[in-house]
Parts: structure tokens; C-alpha cells; sequence
């Protein structure tokens, strides 16, 4: 799929925008395509704080009468019911897409304070919980989630965290949101590996994940966890079923879908993935990202399969709202035209504290201990920007 038509346009370095980020700025998003940069909420609207299925016969409109150029940039939570954190922007900045790996030294760190909630026993006493549910019909696949909330000696430096999160994830998608704050600015930044869904011209492309192992420390033990997670039949099973769910709801649409029989790995610093990349076609000109977003959150890598039986176990099982987390974080423009990246290996910073977020797939012969180890591995994402890789290795 070409580059979109935003990131086409004679513009400034990717470099140049993450420079200018500043903790409290409403949004900066950057993924292979280019980067965008909103840095002044005097010139965006804040959309009312509805479900994305309310606001969504009315953004079109909004767009159509915003200036040349404006998109609607920000995030929308998991559940599908909650309030969106979006802004029309009327002059965002766009530009060339950041290097895509570069060294970045991660913050210096000293944490004073961390639990993990729910608890790694309550966490493991959950997934015995719910594989129990899918031995017997008719989910056949949930995810769990588990939060990582610390306190550091000194306050956290936002600006410093994005730029690591940026440069050291280049094949990503990397992001920071302005979030409501009384006091000191706070912000959801992280480094998503996922793709949700990106369309241009009425084309689409999809990397939904489903699968994952933490890397190796040395190149033969990197290579035989990524052989270890190809074999594995549990996480083969689970990509599986995700793939099945998005297919559905796709064929849903009426879109056109070129889906590969097998997954593929895909590596980040820290993990290796089971990954299927995603190509179609719109059935209507009139369809566009938000269409497709709509149409596919919360997919089975995030929500569980079949979708609403599975959303109800995990009411039942998940004791803490999960607000922005798996939900998708992106932009779209008035065209029709966007991309946007599922709200994973991400974490919600303010002063000195910062709350990790991390799930796991659970399927019928899920190993507690396992998805709660996968947790662990998932949070180093953010634990490693900040400084504190294997500082919690009690959480293993």
C-alpha cells in the first residue's frame, strides 16, 4: 500500500517533531509511514467524550468542515461503550517517518515502590479461572490483563521516555497522549508493535498479533525461542482463533481480504510474536478507517473469541477497568484515509508514577504460570525505556 497522501506532502523530519514533543502536548504518533505532532491544544477541538459508535456518523461531518489538512488524532478506549479521548486537529504537523532503529539510552530510574495488580497469584488464579470457562464452550479464547504501578525517586522525564520509546522501536508504533491532569501533565506513551488497521484510497493493511515469547540473551537462545514459539501448538491455536474473528468480521463488511495461510515472526527488542499481515480493499467509497476500526475492535487479540461471550467472562474475571489500554490509538483525516495501532506495551506516566500495562491470551490449555510470565516479559517494554529491566524479576 503507497505512503498516505498526509505524509506525502513537503514536510520536516520526523527527528524535528519528536524535538519539539513537550509533556501535556494533546498527541504525537509515529509508525513507519511518518509522524505526526499535535503540540497545542489552542489549535484542536476536543471531541465531546462519547463512544466511538456515537461519535461516529457525526466525525465525518466534522472533518468535512474543518480546513484542508485537519485530521482527528488521539485514542478510544476498549470498551466500546466509554468515552474516546480524541481532537480535531486543524493544522496538524506532519512528518517524514523517524530512523527506523536508533540508539537511545533509557532514563536512569530508581524505583521505591511497585505492585502488581491484581496480585501474580491472583493473576495465575484468574487464568486457572477462565481456562476452566473455555474447556466448557462456548469462548474459546479470552485475554487478561494485568497492571504494573510504580513509584520512582524523581519524577519521571516524559519527554526523555517518548524520545527511547521512539528511537529504539523504529518499526513500530510509537505514541504519547495528553491525558486530563490537575496537577503535574500526564500522558499514555508506549511503543506498539500491533496494527489495528491503516487504509489508503480505499485500500487496507492489518499486523494483528497473536502469540508471544520473550527473546533470548544470546543469538542461540534468541533463535531457539523463536523456533520454541513457531512449534508452539498453544500460541499456533490462539493466533488461529484471532485470525478466524478478524476474517469474520471483515467478510462482515464486505471487504475484499488477502489473509496468508501462516503466521510469521516478528521481533521486537525485548519479544518475538506470531504475526499475520493483513492486505483488502474496501467494498465502497464511501467506507473508510473508522469504518474498519469500528467494524473490528476490540479484535480476538485483545477482546477473546467469539466476541461478546468472551467480553463477558472477562467482566466477570477482570476487576479493573482497562480504559485506553487495548483499545487503539491513531489518526484519520477526512478522506478516509489513517492509521491505527492497538494501545499495547504501553504505560500511563505522571510525576513520579507510572501504571504498566500488560495481558495474555488464555486458551484452553493455557499454563497460569506461563501467560503470567508473558506478562512479566511484556512489561520490560516500558520497564527497559525506564531504566528497571529486571528489577522486577519477581514478577517472572
Amino acid at each position: 500500500m503507497d505512503a498516505c497522501p498526509a505524509f506525502n506532502r513537503p514536510n520536516m523530519p520526523g527527528e524535528v517533531l519528536l524535538s519539539q514533543y513537550r509533556p501535556g502536548m494533546p498527541f504525537f504518533f509515529a509508525s513507519p509511514s511518518g509522524t505526526l505532532l499535535i503540540p497545542d491544544a489552542a489549535q484542536c477541538d476536543p471531541l465531546p467524550g462519547e463512544s466511538l459508535t456515537t461519535l461516529l456518523p457525526t466525525l465525518r461531518h466534522w472533518l468535512q468542515q474543518a480546513p484542508d489538512g485537519a485530521c482527528i488524532a488521539g485514542a478510544i478506549p476498549f470498551g466500546r461503550q466509554e468515552p474516546v479521548r480524541l481532537w480535531l486537529a486543524k493544522a496538524p504537523r506532519f512528518g517524514q517517518p523517524l530512523q527506523k532503529e536508533s540508539h537511545s539510552r533509557p532514563l536512569a530510574s530508581q524505583a521505591q515502590f511497585y505492585q502488581s495488580v491484581p496480585s501474580a497469584e491472583d493473576f495465575e488464579a484468574a487464568v486457572g479461572l477462565a481456562r476452566d470457562a473455555l474447556r466448557q464452550g462456548p469462548v474459546q479464547k479470552v485475554v487478561l490483563g494485568r497492571q504494573l504501578q510504580i513509584e520512582t525517586r524523581d519524577a519521571v522525564d516524559q519527554a526523555a521516555l517518548l524520545r527511547h520509546l521512539a528511537l529504539a522501536h523504529g518499526a513500530g508504533y510509537r505514541f504519547a497522549l495528553g491525558l486530563a491532569a490537575q496537577d503535574a501533565p500526564a500522558s499514555l506513551m508506549g511503543a506498539s508493535p500491533e496494527l489495528l488497521i491503516a487504509c489508503h484510497d480505499g485500500q487496507f493493511e492489518a499486523l494483528p498479533l497473536a502469540g508471544t515469547l520473550a527473546r533470548g540473551s544470546h543469538t542461540q537462545e534468541d533463535a531457539q525461542q523463536a523456533q520454541r514459539l513457531l512449534a508452539s501448538r498453544k500460541d499456533q491455536h490462539e493466533h488461529a482463533l484471532m485470525i478466524q474473528g478478524i476474517r469474520e468480521a471483515l467478510q462482515g463488511l464486505g471487504c475484499q481480504t488477502w489473509i496468508p495461510e501462516t503466521p510469521q515472526l516478528i521481533p521486537t527488542p525485548t519479544l518475538w510474536h506470531l504475526a499475520t499481515p493483513i492486505r483488502g480493499r474496501l467494498p465502497a467509497s464511501h467506507l473508510g478507517v473508522l469504518d474498519l476500526l469500528q467494524c473490528l475492535h476490540p479484535t480476538p487479540a485483545v477482546g477473546g473469541y467469539p466476541t461478546e461471550p468472551a467480553l463477558a467472562l472477562m467482566d466477570r474475571l477482570e476487576h479493573d477497568p482497562r480504559g485506553l489500554f487495548t483499545g487503539a490509538v491513531g489518526w484519520c483525516d477526512a478522506q478516509g484515509n489513517g492509521e491505527w495501532a492497538v494501545t499495547i506495551r504501553c504505560a500511563q506516566v505522571q510525576g513520579n508514577r507510572a501504571t504498566l500495562y500488560a495481558g495474555a491470551g488464555v486458551v484452553a490449555d493455557s499454563d497460569p504460570a506461563a501467560e503470567r510470565r508473558e506478562t512479566a516479559a511484556k512489561f520490560q517494554t516500558l520497564l527497559g525505556a525506564l531504566g528497571l529491566s529486571g528489577w522486577t524479576e519477581g514478577l517472572a
